[in-house]
């Protein structure tokens, strides 16, 4: 008679072993697991694009601790709804290091027209908005890119740009 802890632990290898195929997948109905246990499932950076008077993309990716990619495809995209992907734990350092060069948690939650940090506006763009969560902090900035006059609107909107690369966003959106 085999001991239940044991009965256990053949049965959690043998699913841990059939979960673990999916790893190498990029695009799945379901969220890829884990890649480490020890890693909680937390988000760490979004970006949500806005609808714009055109046919600008609507959508939102959330990045998780683990590298798993959540996609949310809305409008005028490729592919609707939900599909999950995984980055490197290298590029999620390095998108990390890319909102710590802008100073993120230093700037203005708001870059819409109307407020002193967007001096300049033209109607009908986009917005993006991008949250970071690390090290216990959590900032979140609504960037509106019809907005001009400052150079902080331009390292929004490179960094906003990083995220959808390191991503490969291009993959649901076009």
């Amino acid at each position: 008679m085999r001991h239940p802890l044991l009965t256990i632990f053949i049965l959690f290898t043998v699913v841990a072993g059939a979960g673990g195929a999916r790893l190498h997948s990029l695009q799945s109905d379901q969220p890829p697991s884990f890649l480490d246990n020890n890693v909680k499932p937390t988000v760490v950076i979004t970006l949500q694009r806005t609808v714009c008077y055109g046919t600008c993309p609507e959508y939102k990716v959330t990045i998780f601790a683990d590298g798993r990619v959540l996609y949310e495809g809305v409008s005028s995209v490729k592919t609707k709804g939900q599909a999950w992907g995984r980055i490197s734990r290298q590029k999620l350092e390095d998108l990390i290091l890319e909102f710590q060069n802008i100073y993120y948690f230093n700037l203005n939650d708001s870059y819409t027209p109307g407020t002193k940090a967007c001096p300049q506006s033209m109607t009908d763009m986009p917005a993006a908005t991008t949250s970071l969560s690390w090290n216990g902090k959590s900032k979140t900035i609504v960037h509106y890119h019809g907005c001009r006059g400052l150079q902080v609107l331009d390292l929004l909107t490179q960094l906003e740009n990083k995220i959808d690369e390191a991503v490969n966003v291009n993959k649901w959106v076009k």
